[in-house]
């Protein structure tokens, strides 16, 4: 009886233990890339194109990234759009597959179409004097992003 019991009761004290470290690997491991660019990100270049304010349609296009639940939402230029990331270290980055956009019709569609097609390509970030660069899997600049707000002269 007692040969039974020592094993289970290390086997109770040790499996939680184990389950716990596993539960807290994953999020730290996602949490520390993920909470840099946690908020608000404007898009200042698209590919080689440098977004101009004369290009918004509607909006000046921009992702708001949220860490604690791994969404994404912002305006492509003219429609909302949301869906789950991936950030992982060291600068790994995907967007979900459930990226998803509303369909409004806007005068001026081509820097909308810019910023959705660029978006499932991304593989990489790197982040440098307040400034968010999504790369694509062979180094290619997908998308440059800042902070700050452009203002209505911003060209």
């Amino acid at each position: 009886m007692k040969k039974t019991l020592l094993p289970l009761l290390l086997a109770a004290a040790v499996l939680p233990a184990a389950f716990s470290s596993c539960k807290s690997q994953k999020p730290a491991a996602q949490a520390a890339p993920s909470a840099a660019i946690d908020g608000k990100w404007y898009f200042t270049a698209v590919g080689d194109t440098e977004v101009r304010n004369s290009d918004t349609a509607e909006e000046w296009p921009y992702l708001m990234f949220d860490p604690a639940t791994g969404r994404v939402s912002g305006n492509a230029g003219c429609n909302q759009l949301s869906g789950s990331y991936t950030c992982t270290a060291p600068g790994g980055f995907t967007f979900g597959d459930d990226m998803i956009s509303t369909r409004m019709m806007c005068p001026d569609m081509s820097l909308e179409r810019k910023v959705l097609q660029s978006l499932p390509t991304v593989r990489h970030y790197t982040l440098k004097d307040g400034t968010l660069t999504l790369t694509a899997e062979d180094g290619t600049r997908v998308a440059v992003m800042s902070r700050t707000a452009p203002t209505v002269g911003d060209q």
